[in-house]
Protein backbone atom coordinates (compact mmCIF):
# COMPACT_ATOMS: atom_id res chain seq x y z
CA UNK A 1 0.00 0.00 0.00
CA UNK A 2 1.07 3.24 -1.14
CA UNK A 3 0.50 6.02 1.70
CA UNK A 4 1.62 10.10 0.57
CA UNK A 5 2.33 12.20 2.91
CA UNK A 6 4.30 15.41 3.16
CA UNK A 7 7.35 13.49 4.82
CA UNK A 8 9.23 10.08 3.78
CA UNK A 9 9.34 7.82 7.25
CA UNK A 10 8.60 4.83 7.19
CA UNK A 11 6.02 3.35 5.33
CA UNK A 12 5.48 6.94 3.83
CA UNK A 13 6.70 7.91 0.63
CA UNK A 14 7.52 10.42 -1.48
CA UNK A 15 5.86 10.66 -4.98
CA UNK A 16 8.06 12.54 -7.70
CA UNK A 17 6.64 15.29 -9.94
CA UNK A 18 6.07 13.43 -13.12
CA UNK A 19 3.91 10.55 -10.64
CA UNK A 20 1.82 13.04 -9.17
CA UNK A 21 1.50 14.29 -12.39
CA UNK A 22 0.13 11.24 -13.57
CA UNK A 23 -1.90 10.46 -10.35
CA UNK A 24 -3.57 13.81 -11.02
CA UNK A 25 -4.29 13.75 -14.20
CA UNK A 26 -5.89 10.16 -13.84
CA UNK A 27 -8.61 11.58 -10.99
CA UNK A 28 -12.06 12.07 -11.34
CA UNK A 29 -14.62 11.91 -8.80
CA UNK A 30 -12.83 9.58 -6.67
CA UNK A 31 -10.77 12.60 -5.30
CA UNK A 32 -13.87 13.67 -3.38
CA UNK A 33 -14.26 15.00 0.48
CA UNK A 34 -14.21 11.87 2.83
CA UNK A 35 -14.25 11.39 6.62
CA UNK A 36 -10.88 9.91 7.58
CA UNK A 37 -9.81 8.23 10.34
CA UNK A 38 -5.77 7.34 11.28
CA UNK A 39 -3.97 5.17 13.28
CA UNK A 40 -0.15 4.66 14.84
CA UNK A 41 0.67 1.90 16.52
CA UNK A 42 3.27 2.74 19.15
CA UNK A 43 6.36 0.97 19.54
CA UNK A 44 5.31 -1.54 16.88
CA UNK A 45 8.86 -2.19 15.84
CA UNK A 46 9.90 -2.94 19.33
CA UNK A 47 7.11 -5.35 20.08
CA UNK A 48 7.90 -7.25 16.90
CA UNK A 49 11.72 -7.31 17.76
CA UNK A 50 10.63 -8.63 21.28
CA UNK A 51 7.52 -9.74 21.66
CA UNK A 52 5.57 -12.50 19.80
CA UNK A 53 4.12 -11.34 16.61
CA UNK A 54 1.46 -13.27 16.97
CA UNK A 55 -0.70 -12.32 20.12
CA UNK A 56 -0.15 -8.99 18.60
CA UNK A 57 -1.76 -9.57 15.54
CA UNK A 58 -4.62 -11.81 17.11
CA UNK A 59 -5.87 -8.77 19.32
CA UNK A 60 -5.39 -5.93 16.70
CA UNK A 61 -7.55 -8.30 14.28
CA UNK A 62 -9.82 -9.60 16.59
CA UNK A 63 -11.05 -5.87 17.47
CA UNK A 64 -11.25 -5.53 13.70
CA UNK A 65 -13.39 -7.96 13.63
CA UNK A 66 -16.01 -7.30 16.18
CA UNK A 67 -16.61 -3.55 14.86
CA UNK A 68 -16.89 -5.24 11.45
CA UNK A 69 -20.16 -7.20 12.91
CA UNK A 70 -21.98 -4.20 14.47
CA UNK A 71 -25.24 -3.38 13.28
CA UNK A 72 -25.09 0.18 13.76
CA UNK A 73 -22.59 0.39 10.50
CA UNK A 74 -23.69 -1.49 7.91
CA UNK A 75 -26.52 1.34 6.31
CA UNK A 76 -22.82 3.02 5.86
CA UNK A 77 -19.38 1.07 4.76
CA UNK A 78 -16.43 1.48 7.01
CA UNK A 79 -12.96 0.66 4.97
CA UNK A 80 -10.06 -0.47 6.64
CA UNK A 81 -6.97 -0.69 5.61
CA UNK A 82 -3.28 -1.46 7.59
CA UNK A 83 0.57 -0.96 6.42
CA UNK A 84 3.12 -2.39 9.04
CA UNK A 85 2.02 -0.16 12.11
CA UNK A 86 -0.55 2.15 10.89
CA UNK A 87 -4.12 1.53 9.86
CA UNK A 88 -6.93 3.95 8.69
CA UNK A 89 -10.27 3.82 8.21
CA UNK A 90 -12.26 5.96 5.64
CA UNK A 91 -15.44 6.35 4.29
CA UNK A 92 -17.26 7.01 0.76
CA UNK A 93 -17.81 10.77 1.43
CA UNK A 94 -18.17 13.37 3.97
CA UNK A 95 -21.95 12.98 4.94
CA UNK A 96 -23.14 12.91 8.04
CA UNK A 97 -23.92 9.33 8.14
CA UNK A 98 -20.15 8.67 6.65
CA UNK A 99 -18.96 10.74 10.34
CA UNK A 100 -21.18 8.62 12.13
CA UNK A 101 -19.88 5.62 11.24
CA UNK A 102 -16.08 6.36 11.03
CA UNK A 103 -16.11 7.73 13.95
CA UNK A 104 -18.00 5.46 15.95
CA UNK A 105 -15.75 2.27 14.06
CA UNK A 106 -12.61 4.42 14.78
CA UNK A 107 -13.54 5.34 18.59
CA UNK A 108 -14.40 1.72 19.15
CA UNK A 109 -11.38 0.49 17.77
CA UNK A 110 -9.71 2.65 19.85
CA UNK A 111 -11.18 1.87 23.40
CA UNK A 112 -10.58 -1.77 22.23
CA UNK A 113 -7.25 -2.02 21.61
CA UNK A 114 -6.31 0.46 25.03
CA UNK A 115 -8.15 -2.19 27.15
CA UNK A 116 -5.92 -4.81 25.93
CA UNK A 117 -2.89 -3.09 26.44
CA UNK A 118 -2.31 -2.15 22.73
CA UNK A 119 -1.36 1.67 22.54
CA UNK A 120 -2.28 3.51 19.87
CA UNK A 121 -2.35 7.29 19.40
CA UNK A 122 -4.92 8.40 16.17
CA UNK A 123 -7.04 11.23 15.16
CA UNK A 124 -10.09 11.84 12.84
CA UNK A 125 -10.04 14.18 9.59
CA UNK A 126 -12.12 15.00 6.41
CA UNK A 127 -11.52 16.74 3.42
CA UNK A 128 -10.38 15.66 -0.02
CA UNK A 129 -8.61 11.99 -0.50
CA UNK A 130 -7.73 9.91 -3.31
CA UNK A 131 -8.43 6.71 -2.86
CA UNK A 132 -7.37 4.24 -5.78
CA UNK A 133 -8.24 0.49 -3.92
CA UNK A 134 -7.32 -1.45 -7.02
CA UNK A 135 -3.69 -0.54 -6.53
CA UNK A 136 -3.50 0.83 -2.64
CA UNK A 137 -2.49 4.15 -3.29
CA UNK A 138 -3.97 6.78 -1.01
CA UNK A 139 -2.99 10.67 -0.34
CA UNK A 140 -4.46 13.86 -0.20
CA UNK A 141 -4.73 17.12 2.43
CA UNK A 142 -7.23 15.00 4.49
CA UNK A 143 -4.60 12.21 4.69
CA UNK A 144 -1.11 14.37 5.55
CA UNK A 145 -3.60 16.22 8.24
CA UNK A 146 -4.42 12.89 9.53
CA UNK A 147 -0.61 11.96 9.55
CA UNK A 148 0.94 14.79 11.29
CA UNK A 149 -2.09 15.45 14.11
CA UNK A 150 -1.78 11.67 14.69
CA UNK A 151 1.90 11.42 14.18
CA UNK A 152 2.96 13.74 16.32
CA UNK A 153 0.84 13.44 19.36
CA UNK A 154 3.35 12.23 22.53
CA UNK A 155 0.36 9.94 24.27
CA UNK A 156 -1.60 7.27 24.08
CA UNK A 157 -4.89 8.99 22.73
CA UNK A 158 -7.22 9.74 20.22
CA UNK A 159 -8.64 13.52 19.15
CA UNK A 160 -10.59 15.31 16.25
CA UNK A 161 -8.84 17.79 13.91
CA UNK A 162 -9.61 20.85 13.14
CA UNK A 163 -11.06 19.74 9.86
CA UNK A 164 -12.92 17.33 11.54
CA UNK A 165 -14.09 20.01 14.58
CA UNK A 166 -15.00 22.63 11.83
CA UNK A 167 -17.27 20.16 10.04
CA UNK A 168 -18.92 18.70 13.00
CA UNK A 169 -19.95 21.95 13.99
CA UNK A 170 -22.16 22.65 11.12
CA UNK A 171 -24.31 18.91 11.14
CA UNK A 172 -27.38 19.31 13.47
CA UNK A 173 -28.81 16.94 15.97
CA UNK A 174 -32.48 18.14 16.79
CA UNK A 175 -31.45 21.74 16.38
CA UNK A 176 -28.21 21.28 18.71
CA UNK A 177 -24.64 21.51 16.82
CA UNK A 178 -23.20 17.88 16.24
CA UNK A 179 -19.77 19.00 18.07
CA UNK A 180 -21.47 20.18 21.09
CA UNK A 181 -23.23 16.74 21.39
CA UNK A 182 -19.61 15.23 21.02
CA UNK A 183 -18.00 17.65 23.76
CA UNK A 184 -21.23 16.87 25.96
CA UNK A 185 -20.51 12.54 25.62
CA UNK A 186 -17.15 11.54 24.10
CA UNK A 187 -14.52 14.13 24.07
CA UNK A 188 -13.14 16.82 26.36
CA UNK A 189 -11.39 20.20 25.29
CA UNK A 190 -7.59 19.43 25.83
CA UNK A 191 -4.26 20.44 25.53
CA UNK A 192 -2.86 17.53 24.05
CA UNK A 193 0.92 17.20 24.09
CA UNK A 194 2.57 17.09 21.05
CA UNK A 195 6.37 16.12 20.49
CA UNK A 196 8.62 18.86 20.13
CA UNK A 197 10.47 19.25 16.44
CA UNK A 198 12.58 21.60 15.91
CA UNK A 199 14.97 24.19 18.13
CA UNK A 200 12.28 25.72 19.31
CA UNK A 201 10.07 23.24 20.29
CA UNK A 202 13.21 21.13 21.90
CA UNK A 203 13.26 24.62 23.96
CA UNK A 204 9.50 24.85 24.98
CA UNK A 205 10.13 21.22 26.30
CA UNK A 206 13.07 21.98 28.39
CA UNK A 207 11.13 24.60 29.92
CA UNK A 208 8.09 22.56 30.74
CA UNK A 209 10.17 20.01 32.71
CA UNK A 210 12.19 22.64 34.53
CA UNK A 211 9.61 24.68 35.55
CA UNK A 212 6.77 22.42 35.07
CA UNK A 213 4.90 24.90 32.90
CA UNK A 214 2.85 24.65 29.94
CA UNK A 215 4.34 25.46 26.71
CA UNK A 216 5.69 24.28 23.46
CA UNK A 217 3.18 22.65 21.35
CA UNK A 218 0.33 21.98 22.79
CA UNK A 219 -2.64 23.07 20.97
CA UNK A 220 -5.97 22.60 22.59
CA UNK A 221 -7.91 19.74 20.44
CA UNK A 222 -10.90 17.58 21.21
CA UNK A 223 -9.91 14.59 23.05
CA UNK A 224 -11.78 11.15 23.16
CA UNK A 225 -13.00 10.05 26.78
CA UNK A 226 -13.11 6.39 26.42
CA UNK A 227 -17.00 6.69 26.63
CA UNK A 228 -16.89 7.55 30.15
CA UNK A 229 -20.26 9.41 30.41
CA UNK A 230 -20.46 12.65 32.54
CA UNK A 231 -22.37 10.49 35.42
CA UNK A 232 -21.92 9.24 38.71
CA UNK A 233 -21.98 6.12 40.40
CA UNK A 234 -19.88 2.80 40.36
CA UNK A 235 -19.85 1.84 37.06
CA UNK A 236 -18.29 5.08 36.02
CA UNK A 237 -15.60 3.88 39.02
CA UNK A 238 -15.06 0.68 37.34
CA UNK A 239 -14.56 1.74 34.06
CA UNK A 240 -12.21 4.65 35.42
CA UNK A 241 -10.36 1.49 37.27
CA UNK A 242 -10.46 -0.56 34.12
CA UNK A 243 -8.78 2.06 31.69
CA UNK A 244 -6.21 2.93 34.50
CA UNK A 245 -5.15 -0.53 35.30
CA UNK A 246 -4.99 -1.24 31.46
CA UNK A 247 -2.29 1.98 31.18
CA UNK A 248 -0.71 1.21 33.70
CA UNK A 249 -0.07 -2.39 32.14
CA UNK A 250 0.83 -1.36 28.25
CA UNK A 251 3.57 1.49 30.44
CA UNK A 252 5.41 -2.06 32.60
CA UNK A 253 4.88 -3.77 28.85
CA UNK A 254 6.72 -0.85 27.33
CA UNK A 255 9.22 -0.79 30.25
CA UNK A 256 10.26 -4.56 29.46
CA UNK A 257 11.09 -4.48 25.90
CA UNK A 258 12.63 -0.84 26.25
CA UNK A 259 14.55 -1.70 28.74
CA UNK A 260 18.20 -1.66 27.00
CA UNK A 261 17.30 1.33 25.26
CA UNK A 262 17.50 4.33 28.09
CA UNK A 263 16.78 7.19 25.83
CA UNK A 264 13.78 5.39 23.85
CA UNK A 265 12.70 4.29 27.03
CA UNK A 266 12.64 8.14 28.75
CA UNK A 267 11.37 9.01 25.56
CA UNK A 268 8.49 6.28 25.48
CA UNK A 269 7.55 6.73 29.71
CA UNK A 270 7.00 10.72 28.93
CA UNK A 271 3.94 9.19 26.78
CA UNK A 272 2.54 7.53 29.35
CA UNK A 273 2.90 9.85 31.81
CA UNK A 274 1.28 12.31 29.17
CA UNK A 275 -1.80 9.84 28.97
CA UNK A 276 -2.17 9.87 32.82
CA UNK A 277 -2.52 12.93 33.59
CA UNK A 278 -5.04 13.25 30.64
CA UNK A 279 -6.99 10.33 32.96
CA UNK A 280 -6.73 11.91 35.65
CA UNK A 281 -8.30 15.08 34.57
CA UNK A 282 -11.16 14.09 32.66
CA UNK A 283 -11.91 11.56 35.50
CA UNK A 284 -11.58 12.93 38.89
CA UNK A 285 -12.26 9.56 40.66
CA UNK A 286 -9.15 8.16 39.97
CA UNK A 287 -7.82 11.25 41.98
CA UNK A 288 -8.55 9.00 45.44
CA UNK A 289 -7.59 6.25 43.77
CA UNK A 290 -4.71 6.74 42.39
CA UNK A 291 -2.16 7.42 44.98
CA UNK A 292 0.43 6.01 43.43
CA UNK A 293 0.94 6.51 39.62
CA UNK A 294 2.94 3.37 38.87
CA UNK A 295 0.66 1.18 40.49
CA UNK A 296 -2.55 -0.50 39.26
CA UNK A 297 -5.91 0.01 41.72
CA UNK A 298 -7.75 -3.09 42.96
CA UNK A 299 -10.90 -3.21 40.92
CA UNK A 300 -12.93 -5.21 43.81
CA UNK A 301 -12.60 -1.70 45.80
CA UNK A 302 -14.74 1.47 45.30
CA UNK A 303 -15.12 4.65 46.90
CA UNK A 304 -17.79 5.07 49.03
CA UNK A 305 -19.78 7.77 50.79
CA UNK A 306 -19.11 8.06 54.48
CA UNK A 307 -21.81 9.36 56.23
CA UNK A 308 -20.76 13.00 56.56
CA UNK A 309 -21.33 12.85 52.52
CA UNK A 310 -17.29 12.56 52.00
CA UNK A 311 -15.58 10.45 49.53
CA UNK A 312 -14.28 7.14 52.11
CA UNK A 313 -11.06 5.65 50.30
CA UNK A 314 -9.35 4.27 53.77
CA UNK A 315 -9.74 0.71 51.80
CA UNK A 316 -8.07 1.28 48.81
CA UNK A 317 -5.16 -0.81 47.71
CA UNK A 318 -2.65 -0.27 44.64
CA UNK A 319 -1.19 -3.18 42.40
CA UNK A 320 1.67 -2.66 40.54
CA UNK A 321 1.09 -4.22 36.64
CA UNK A 322 3.74 -6.92 37.43
CA UNK A 323 1.55 -7.87 40.99
CA UNK A 324 -1.43 -8.15 39.05
CA UNK A 325 -1.56 -8.96 35.20
CA UNK A 326 -5.24 -8.34 34.46
CA UNK A 327 -8.12 -5.68 34.49
CA UNK A 328 -10.74 -6.86 31.53
CA UNK A 329 -10.26 -9.74 29.95
CA UNK A 330 -7.99 -9.93 26.70
CA UNK A 331 -11.75 -10.57 24.47
CA UNK A 332 -13.88 -8.93 26.78
CA UNK A 333 -16.25 -6.54 24.60
CA UNK A 334 -15.42 -2.77 25.22
CA UNK A 335 -17.20 -1.03 22.23
CA UNK A 336 -20.24 1.26 22.57
CA UNK A 337 -23.82 -1.12 23.30
CA UNK A 338 -24.36 -4.59 23.66
CA UNK A 339 -21.37 -7.20 22.14
CA UNK A 340 -22.84 -8.78 18.67
CA UNK A 341 -25.20 -11.18 19.30
CA UNK A 342 -26.87 -10.01 22.06
CA UNK A 343 -29.81 -7.64 22.52
CA UNK A 344 -28.85 -4.01 23.89
CA UNK A 345 -29.44 -0.59 23.54
CA UNK A 346 -27.46 1.20 20.46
Amino acid sequence: MLLITSNSSGPFLNVRPEKERLFMGQMNTEYTDKWLAYFDYLGFRRRIEVLPAGGVLEDFWEALSQISLEERYEHVRVHKKRASDTLIFYGDDDSRDSFSSVEGSATDFFRSMFLRRIPLRGCLAVGKLYIDEENDIYFGPAFIEAHDTAEGQDWVGFVLTKSARDRISRYRVDGISALDVCMRYRYNEYRVPFKPHGLKDKISSLFRKVFRCRMGRQPVLPAYTMNIRPSSGNARSSDSIRLWNALIEMQDIARDIYCKKKKESREVNVKYENTKNFLLEILPELKELAKDRNRQIDPGVMPTSSGDGRRDCSTRRGLSGRERRGGSAPGQWCGRGSPPGTQGNH
